[in-house]
This record gives C-alpha cells, sequence and structure tokens, in this order.
C-alpha cells in the first residue's frame, strides 16, 4: 500500500500504525498513481488524474453535506 502525506506529524503517525505501507509523498502523483492499482482520496483533481489513467477511484467524503460541483 503506498499513502501519500504531506504533513510530516500525520505522515509519521500513519507510519507508526500501517509499517507494512510505503509512506512517500515524494514525486509527483501521476508517478505514483501509475505505480497503484486502484486510488482513494479526498476531493481533488488528482482524483480526476487518477480516473484519466484508468485507475479504480473512490472519493472519501469528510464534509457533513455533498459537494455539488
Amino acid at each position: 500500500m503506498l499513502v501519500r502525506i504531506f504533513d510530516a506529524e500525520l505522515r509519521e503517525a500513519v507510519q507508526k500504525k500501517l509499517s507494512s505501507c510505503v509512506v512517500d509523498s515524494s514525486g509527483q502523483f501521476a508517478d505514483a498513481a501509475r505505480r497503484a492499482r486502484c486510488v482513494i482520496g479526498t476531493s481533488s483533481s488528482v482524483l480526476l488524474e487518477a480516473m484519466r489513467l484508468g485507475r479504480p477511484t473512490g472519493q472519501l467524503m469528510f464534509r457533513d453535506s455533498p459537494l455539488f460541483y
């Protein structure tokens, strides 16, 4: 499992809890998406890029109501 987190404190906490996954925020997103079988993320253009690359994509909804855009 590859996890991309840019916040250093959160990245360290995730790495401690999920020692079997790779926590890496270096490089371009497209390169990471090419390495992945699927992509799960929050609302952003990177999910569109993952879909463009043909990756199954899931969106985490963290708001109390949907964003219609």
